[in-house]
This record gives structure tokens, C-alpha cells and sequence, in this order.
């Protein structure tokens, strides 16, 4: 719940722009990999299978979360 409060309210109050983008889209992107990454685990069932069918998503996330930071650090 915390991880979802914190994104809501740097959207809310727009702390992007008035504290500084690159330390918070890092910790957006932190949080979204780490929700995921749960959801991923526990409402998919994949906390019981072997590591390897564990690991499609987390790559997924790994380049989804990379292609956004670096399309924030080239804008």
C-alpha cells in the first residue's frame, strides 16, 4: 500500500517537476519493478513453479523498466 500512496501522490502533487526528475522516475521505476514483480509471484502462481518460468516476466520488467529510463534521459 505504501508503494502505491507514494506513486499517487508524486503524480498528485506533481513532485516531478518541482523536486527534480531523475531520482524520482528512478524510484517510480523501482516501485512499478517491485509491485510487478509481486503481482508476477503471487496472483499468477508463479512463487510455486521453477526458476526459470519465474524469470519471463522479470525480464520483461527489467527491459520495459530500462527502455523508459532511457527514454526519460534522452527528453
Amino acid at each position: 500500500m505504501a508503494l502505491t500512496l507514494s506513486t499517487l501522490a508524486i503524480g498528485k502533487f506533481d513532485l516531478i517537476d518541482s523536486i527534480g526528475g531523475g531520482p524520482l522516475v528512478a524510484f517510480l521505476l523501482i516501485t512499478i519493478f517491485i509491485k510487478s514483480a509481486m503481482i508476477s509471484e503471487y496472483f499468477m502462481g508463479l512463487k510455486v513453479v521453477r526458476w526459470r518460468w519465474r524469470m519471463i516476466p522479470l525480464i520483461y520488467l527489467i527491459i520495459v523498466c530500462g527502455l523508459i529510463w532511457i527514454a526519460y534521459n534522452r527528453a
